[in-house]
């Protein structure tokens, strides 16, 4: 019993519109090990999606409880600025980490915050200066700024 492999099952659930299944699922991953911070973002989405935007809430906040330190849970609860918080902490710690950085980018990128996406785009190429990918990003965030 993993809790990553209940989780899928919820994603697979999900997607065949068995949603208390799905449910379960997450349920049973976050049982397993309660700092599995995928399980609580899928239950809260599936929540949200079934338009129970309390129950949603409930769960991401109880996955804060676990892991106080996670960006996701904070941006699936709509706190941007305690997501990046988290991130830019992480980013000291760790100065080369491509995916932090790349989060930092496109959490930016989402709130149209371009200028500081930018900046964190450029980061990501001097990290990885062969990745098409990141280029193809700072490109993108160049034109739209």
């Amino acid at each position: 019993d993993q809790p990553w492999a209940h989780t899928n099952l919820g994603i697979v659930q999900f997607q065949q519109g068995e949603f208390d299944k799905a449910a379960t699922s997450y349920r049973r991953a976050i049982r397993l090990d309660n700092r599995w911070v995928q399980a609580y973002v899928n239950l809260g989405d599936l929540h949200r999606d079934r338009r129970r935007d309390d129950l949603s809430e409930k769960v991401l906040r109880e996955g804060l409880t676990h892991v106080v330190d996670s960006a996701e849970l904070h941006h699936a609860l709509g706190k941007f600025d305690a997501a990046v918080f988290v991130l830019e902490n992480a980013h000291r710690r760790t100065p080369t980490d491509f995916d932090l950085v790349f989060a930092l980018t496109t959490f930016h990128r989402d709130r149209q915050q371009f200028a500081k996406a930018l900046h964190w785009a450029s980061k990501l190429v001097e990290l990885a200066p062969r990745n098409e990918n990141a280029h193809a990003l700072l490109r993108d965030l160049q034109r739209r700024r």
